[in-house]
């Protein structure tokens, strides 16, 4: 496990996919850094830059960066190797399959987590450090919870999109579908029906300042936002995860020996 896991990382870590990812993991701490250039003009409207990265945890990291990355490593886990005609070789190798599934997903796991958590860090540094080092160690916790859902998020985002490469042809279309459409609007609709987003789980994880309007409040009297207990989220959502490699293991062999079917 550990010499086929060593050896995807190395896989992960030269390719171009990798590289194009984490210069866009550069995205928000460039956001970051140029809002802190005009923190003097962000103070005369009375926008404090320290309080600014819960919304930018939401709007950058959770319904962006995390699932495009999750997204463009996790659809390669499968789709690569079956497009390429290398399934077959892959499993020669005298490891069980779901080993070798669950060793790629893991590798591309830890890939895109130092990306995104790296990135996260910075962000944090940038917006905080504005307030001085009292308030950098001070709001700590606020970054050790943003960095833990991140790892959730990529996790079930990651396994999930592992499942898409290997079911569909274009499953990098269809994970835009559902990354930036069922998640993204419907996650912030109330009723019942947000339940059924992953979004839903990680907001309720990572809470968010958001501003409400008088359209939003009156949908909610008359369909009440559902509320998620943290534990409930977090079990739901790692077990999605396990559900999703499972599958995904098992389109392995189903696909073996027909690599050029698919």
């Amino acid at each position: 496990m550990f010499s086929l896991l060593s050896f995807f990382i190395r896989l992960a870590s030269r390719s171009r996919r990798t590289l194009w990812l984490g210069l866009l993991s550069l995205a928000p701490p460039g956001a970051a850094l140029f809002l802190w250039l005009i923190k003097s003009t962000l103070s005369q409207e009375a926008i404090n830059l320290t309080i600014l990265f819960p919304q930018m945890n939401y709007s950058l990291y959770l319904h962006f960066l995390i699932p495009i990355t999750a997204l463009f490593i996790g659809t390669a886990v499968l789709r690569d190797e079956i497009e390429g005609g290398t399934l077959p070789y892959l499993l020669v190798r005298p490891k069980p399959k779901y080993v070798i599934v669950t060793a790629k997903m893991l590798a591309g796991f830890i890939t895109a987590a130092v990306i995104l958590c790296l990135s996260l860090l910075l962000t944090y540094l940038i917006l905080r450090l504005s307030g001085g080092v009292n308030t950098v160690i001070s709001d700590l916790p606020s970054l050790v919870r943003a960095e833990a859902v991140t790892l959730i998020a990529l996790l079930v985002y990651l396994s999930l999109f592992s499942l898409l490469g290997g079911l569909v042809k274009r499953p990098v279309l269809i994970g835009l579908l559902l990354a930036f459409g069922w998640e993204s609007i419907f996650s912030t609709l109330p009723g019942n029906i947000s339940l059924f987003t992953i979004s839903h789980y990680l907001h309720t994880l990572a809470p968010h300042w958001q501003q409400s309007s008088q359209n939003q409040l009156l949908l909610r009297l008359v369909f009440p936002q559902q509320h998620t207990s943290a534990f409930t989220a977090i079990i739901v959502l790692l077990a999605l995860s396990v559900f999703f490699i499972v599958l995904a293991a098992a389109v392995l062999y189903v696909k073996e020996g027909l690599p050029n079917k698919d």
